[in-house]
């Protein structure tokens, strides 16, 4: 399993809805813009990149190798050879504007947008022009009643299924404005369809229909999962996966096509699901709340779902030294002890997948920061204590008895002695470094800042750069690697040089330092 996070130059707080387009490029949707995977690195756009609204819920590769971005309310736009397309470029997108969150259905160079809730119109966008097709689902004999509620689209048959506040289903003709009624209910904003299956969910109770013809449906499965559910996803490959409330997946081995579905295997506890992509290679792409994105190829997946979990090793995600001893930490809540050749594994929290982002130690103390929470250990009463929820970042020595623990949350000096802890900075710090006695130098996401540690004060010193990592080079000289501008070497006062890719650097992404 691969976590790609703001590290690795995905730096948003959400990530959305995933699609794939035929070159096999990965686009995510994000709160701070829309980025593409090539396998290697990510691209965002934002922006500076020409987007009006970096709320970004998706997008919709298109055969003519357009992307059309779905945005949250208004501003959509398309990315078109490599430049994006907004409302001030093309006016043709400004008919799009809505109340409510917008969906789509693509097909070949074409993607059909809507409302769901009460809908008026409906929006054709293909190769630049966007048309207008208005509804009238109240016209005619009252089928439809109050607050109607589109939950799919046939494009083939032109029919928009929809339901409202008396869960009629009616199946409605785009094109005759038509409208039949089906023969089941169903609740609204909680209906997915694949094909011929509809799929939907009241509470914590799943009910699977199979489509007869265009009007009827039969109930092949009824089942609960005994837990809140957020979403349900269908993959391409028509299997079902459960997102939960609190967290974690149902997958499910069997196909709709199958019939009953298997008992389910939970799995990826310690994450809220935003969407689950299953790509053309059938690996696996997981859109967490606030955690970034997970990725597992299929070959690895099919090993875990096949086999006892304690044939699953851990592996290491971060290594230090305390004394003639070694200690590494893994991709869950434990770590291990290498001591004379022989390893012993400490568990801090059981059966839980928190990978440890960073650790220091010094003395009889081990801080260990996973990404989720952070430990203490005293290696000579073997006792463990939690510091904090934090969601950390890096971890760097102050002094002799104290560390900067750089989280989502802020800059907290944290005394490993006495226990005494002081939150600094109220902002995302991934980096920081001592270069005084009470000074230190923070990086957030965005700017570099100069603060003063007992006074809190804090002055901005380098702004638009965000950093991974900064190290001392020499008195008054340091160096720092950022996300997207290469590698910067500063003094106290001013930035002394810069080097980048046209400096001979292969990449802009740069994310340590070694001095």
């Amino acid at each position: 399993m691969v976590n790609y996070s703001e590290k690795d130059g995905l730096n948003s707080s959400y990530t959305y809805s995933m699609s794939q387009d035929d070159k096999g490029l990965i686009w995510i949707g994000s709160d701070n813009g829309l980025f593409r995977f090539d396998g290697k690195e990510f691209k965002q756009y934002n922006k500076k990149s020409g987007l009006k609204n970096i709320d970004i819920l998706g997008c919709n590769p298109l055969s003519n190798d357009e992307i059309f971005i779905v945005t949250y309310l208004s501003d959509f736009a398309y990315l078109k050879n490599g430049k994006i397309i907004n409302p001030d470029d093309n006016k043709e997108l400004r008919k799009l504007k809505f109340r409510d969150t917008s969906h789509t259905y693509s097909s070949g160079d074409s993607v059909c947008i809507y409302t769901a809730n009460n809908p008026k119109d409906i929006y054709i966008y293909r190769r630049g022009k966007v048309t207008t097709i208005p509804l009238s689902l109240h016209a005619g004999f009252p089928l439809v009643g109050r607050n109607p509620y589109i939950f799919s689209m046939d494009v083939a048959n032109h029919l928009l299924y929809l339901t409202d506040d008396t869960q009629k289903v009616i199946a409605y003709d785009i094109l005759t404005r038509k409208k039949i009624l089906c023969n089941i209910s169903l609740p609204k904003s909680a209906i997915y369809r694949k094909g011929d299956f509809l799929v939907a969910y009241r509470g914590n109770t799943i009910d699977i229909f199979k489509r007869k013809n265009k009007f009827e449906f039969i109930k092949t499965q009824s089942f609960s999962v005994g837990e809140p559910i957020h979403q349900l996803v269908i993959d391409r490959n028509d299997r079902l996966w459960v997102c939960l409330d609190k967290g974690g997946v149902l997958y499910y081995k069997n196909t709709l096509r199958d019939g009953n579905l298997s008992r389910p295997m939970k799995i990826m506890n310690d994450f809220v699901m935003n969407h689950i992509l299953v790509d053309k290679d059938k690996n696996i792409w997981f859109s967490t709340r606030n955690n970034g994105i997970y990725f597992i190829t299929d070959k690895f997946f099919n090993n875990y779902i096949h086999l006892p979990v304690k044939n699953n090793s851990s592996y290491i995600t971060a290594i230090g030294k305390s004394g003639k001893n070694i200690i590494m930490g893994y991709n869950e809540a434990k770590f291990g002890i290498l001591k004379s050749n022989t390893i012993i594994d400490v568990s801090l929290e059981k059966n839980r997948k928190i990978e440890t982002k960073a650790l220091f130690s010094k003395g009889n103390s081990i801080i260990l920061g996973l990404s989720l929470r952070t430990y203490q250990y005293n290696t000579d009463n073997k006792k463990i204590t939690t510091i904090g929820d934090y969601s950390l970042k890096n971890i760097i020595p102050y002094n002799d008895s104290s560390i900067l623990l750089c989280t989502s949350q802020g800059l907290t000096l944290y005394n490993f002695i006495t226990g005494a802890k002081s939150d600094l900075f109220n902002e995302r710090a991934y980096t920081a470094l001592r270069y005084d006695k009470d000074s230190v130098f923070v990086g957030s996401f965005k700017d570099v800042y100069k603060m003063n540690v007992k006074t809190n004060k804090r002055k901005l010193f380098i702004e638009g750069y965000y950093f991974k990592d900064i190290k001392k080079l020499k008195p008054d000289v340091y160096i720092g690697s950022t996300n997207l501008n290469g590698v910067l070497i500063f003094n106290n006062k001013k930035i002394l040089k810069r080097i980048t890719e046209k400096g001979g650097l292969s990449t802009d992404q740069i994310k340590k330092n070694r001095s």
